[in-house]
């Protein structure tokens, strides 16, 4: 998730199956030796939490690295152990002073593997019971995943955006993933927002981008209108 580069320059990320899986990390990306890109985007560790003031709202971002699962990398199950959410739970206990007084707490998870995935795709073990417990306990919004290559959000309603409401993001640069049929959205890609024009109640903004060629070009357009979801 990047943040406002006049202020946050920095990106937060989560590795994915072909970043590093079972705790070894891959051949260089686009030239970037993987120290660097470890150090750069990947922060050591077995999760990490990131606290951010703007406005009325304080956003929490918690980062888990799920390619930590049994088998072949490429038919990646993820794996979230005891340890990494210990570890986590520590973190956000350093942070309870946030929200400060009179702000909005919105916490978001960062995770590789998507807790709708079919059995090729899913969680090994406890895992999932283990990610939805925490999501429960910690009230955490909205869980941004990715793996499948296929795009999913929630159904559009005016009520608040249901607690744990998962968004997984497509596949930039690949088609469909191992032991899928080819995705009717092809290459895609979602923009978050957070609108804290209204102080008492933020909302959660949603816009898909779908790759498409024309005149000769191909580039990344604006699918549909930006959808809004309240948030609780």
């Amino acid at each position: 998730m990047a943040l406002a580069r006049n202020k946050y320059p920095r990106v937060f990320a989560v590795p994915g199956n072909h970043d590093h899986w079972q705790g070894n990390h891959l051949a260089g990306i686009a030239n970037i030796p993987w120290t660097d890109l470890h150090g750069r985007f990947f922060p050591k560790g077995p999760g990490w939490v990131q606290t951010i003031t703007v406005g009325s709202t304080c956003l929490q971002l918690i980062g888990l690295d799920s390619t930590l699962g049994p088998g072949l990398r490429l038919a990646a199950r993820g794996k979230l152990t005891e340890e990494q959410i210990t570890h986590v739970q520590g973190l956000l206990k350093e942070r309870e002073h946030c929200p400060p007084e009179g702000k909005n707490l919105v916490r978001v998870l960062l995770v590789h593997h998507s807790i709708g995935g079919d059995m090729l795709h899913a969680y090994s073990g406890g895992s999932l019971e283990r990610l939805k417990s925490f999501v429960e306990d910690y009230k955490i919004n909205v869980i941004l995943t990715g793996h499948v290559h296929l795009p999913s959000w929630p159904d559009h309603s005016d009520e608040a955006l249901a607690l744990g409401s998962e968004f997984r993001c497509g596949t930039t640069l690949q088609g469909a993933a191992r032991g899928r049929e080819p995705s009717p959205w092809g290459q895609t890609f979602f923009v978050h927002e957070i609108t804290t024009e209204d102080s008492e109640n933020p909302k959660w903004i949603t816009t898909l981008f779908m790759r498409r060629t024309t005149t000769g070009l191909t580039s990344f357009h604006e699918f549909a209108s930006p959808t809004v979801y309240p948030l609780r």
